[in-house]
């Protein structure tokens, strides 16, 4: 899945502020991130900036085996622990 929020920290190239990163540019958080659905860690596959989206930084997620239903999502940043949103998960 890919979540998308604000606020990831420290990034691996400049970007002008208010500008949209470039279409073509991988531009990764340098801080450590992990992330919890239902208490059980999830694989982060790339954490950084969303690319043509001012301010956004994305995160792709690789939903654990036995995350189901209703599940809380937790994000940690550099040590620094998001809030917990419910993300809704079906088998379909």
């Amino acid at each position: 899945i890919s979540v998308f929020l604000t606020g990831i920290g420290p990034i691996s190239a400049p970007v002008d502020d208010g500008a949209a990163p470039p279409e073509n540019a991988t531009i990764s958080a340098t801080l450590p991130v992990s992330a919890t659905i239902g208490g059980i860690p999830a694989t982060v596959e790339f954490a950084g900036l969303a690319p043509l989206y001012p301010g956004t930084a994305q995160i792709n997620l690789i939903v654990p085996t036995g995350a189901s239903g209703v599940s809380p999502l937790v994000i940690s940043i550099g040590g620094v622990t998001s809030n917990t949103v419910q993300l809704v998960i079906s088998a379909n």
